[in-house]
């Protein structure tokens, strides 16, 4: 009896680290062995792959080294042999993710948005504000999935949104973002830690942080006060 292999997916797609199956099922009397291999190796050799006497090739805890195209051969000895090519395809669902923030920012203070993004293939990490793409300039800083944006303007409010996306798929996740006009702060607005934390802090660029700006409020806002001034008379 001719060897016939039964028809199955030429294509199997898996999460990365999940176990893949490739079946083939072959029929023939004498009964046929079934043999695997990838570009003429043995695969069998390898501890994390295994052949069932049903002629399914497991690949145990897949890896990127993994994808490819396996050919599986049955033989008995006695009739043509019978093969066919399988493809082993790695993908997981991509996902973004902005963490938490604070959503309403004063003139002069620091934006700082994180997004992580998760999938195979590996995605790539853009931004966008309002639908155009943000670039790095003197008072952006784009880092992957980093985005800080320093002395805050009233044209900064807007939507942000970071793209994940790779050569099959693409997801994003938004944020929006208000920046409110300067007010002085009343006279009340006291340094309640000593003069040399508060002087570290301004230096540190940290009083775009509440934790550390309150302690230090009259440093902070002093600071604050420079940078408008500052950028004042340069556009001027």
């Amino acid at each position: 009896v001719p060897i016939t292999i039964f028809p199955t997916p030429a294509k199997i797609v898996v999460q990365p680290g999940m176990n893949a199956f490739l079946h083939c099922q072959a029929y023939g009397n004498p009964r046929p062995r079934v043999a695997w291999s990838r570009d003429g190796y043995d695969v069998s050799r390898d501890p994390r792959f295994s052949v069932y006497p049903n002629g399914t090739l497991i690949i145990q805890r897949t890896l990127e080294q993994d994808m490819g195209s396996y050919l599986c051969v049955a033989n008995n000895g006695v009739s043509n042999p019978a093969q066919r090519i399988v493809m082993l395809q790695l993908r997981e669902s991509l996902r973004a993710s902005i963490e938490q923030v604070e959503e309403r920012k004063r003139e002069g203070e620091t934006l700082y948005l994180t997004c992580s993004g998760f999938g195979y293939p590996t995605p790539s990490i853009t931004w966008e504000k309002n639908g155009l793409p943000l670039t790095s300039d003197q008072r952006i800083k784009i880092q992957g999935g980093s985005l800080r944006v320093i002395n805050l303007a009233l044209e900064d409010t807007g939507t942000y949104t970071c793209i994940v996306m790779n050569d099959e798929e693409k997801v994003e996740d938004t944020v929006s973002i208000q920046v409110t006009p300067f007010d002085l702060l009343p006279s009340t607005c006291v340094d309640s830690a000593s003069k040399v934390k508060c002087s570290l802090i301004v230096a540190a660029r940290l009083c775009g942080h509440t934790r550390y700006s309150r302690p230090c409020c009259e440093s902070c806002q002093r600071e604050k006060t420079r940078i408008m001034q500052q950028s004042s008379t340069i556009l001027g």
